[in-house]
Formats: C-alpha cells, sequence, structure tokens
C-alpha cells in the first residue's frame, strides 16, 4: 500500500466498504472473511506483486521485496487492511 491515501480505493463488497490497493488489480485475488472478523478484507497474491514491483517500478528481486515489506505489508489502514498470501502447492512430508 501506498502511504498517501490517495492511493487507496475503497469498493463495495456484500454492503461493506472495502479497501483496495490502486496498481496492484492483477494480483487481486478476492476477499476473505471468517467468524467474529470486522467485515470482508481484499486478499493479494505477494508474487504477483513482487513482480509488479519489479516490472514497472525497475526494481530488483531484494529491492521489490523491501519495498513491499515497508511499503504494502507494511502500512496499517486499520481493520480493512488487505491480506497477502503466497500461493505454494502442498508438499506432502
Amino acid at each position: 500500500m501506498k502511504e498517501s491515501n490517495e492511493e487507496e480505493l475503497e469498493i463495495i463488497y456484500h454492503d461493506e466498504e472495502v479497501v483496495v490497493l490502486n496498481g496492484f488489480e492483477s494480483a487481486f485475488l478476492g476477499f476473505a472473511e471468517r467468524y467474529d472478523f470486522s467485515g470482508a478484507v481484499a486478499v493479494y497474491d505477494k508474487s504477483v506483486i513482487l513482480r509488479i514491483l519489479m516490472n514497472e517500478h525497475a526494481l530488483t528481486e531484494s529491492g521489490a521485496e523491501d519495498f513491499f515489506e515497508s511499503n504494502v505489508l507494511g502500512s496499517w489502514v486499520g481493520t480493512g487492511t488487505p491480506v497477502f498470501v503466497t500461493i505454494e502447492p502442498m508438499v506432502e512430508h
């Protein structure tokens, strides 16, 4: 998430406002909900966000990780803050 509120958008999902991230639309997966959770939150694929940062902002992989941790994952916009997932196939042990 960008530090500026101008970069954040709100959309309506089942009559609730949900914070979504401008510029990371291709990383958007859907919405997360759970019991006793204050509304739905947007869910993003972390690997796609990193790819966007590398391709569109000319960052190295390490630079993209640092930027993500500081400016996206590290941003808090209240209970509607998006969730970021790493999608990996299940491995049997």
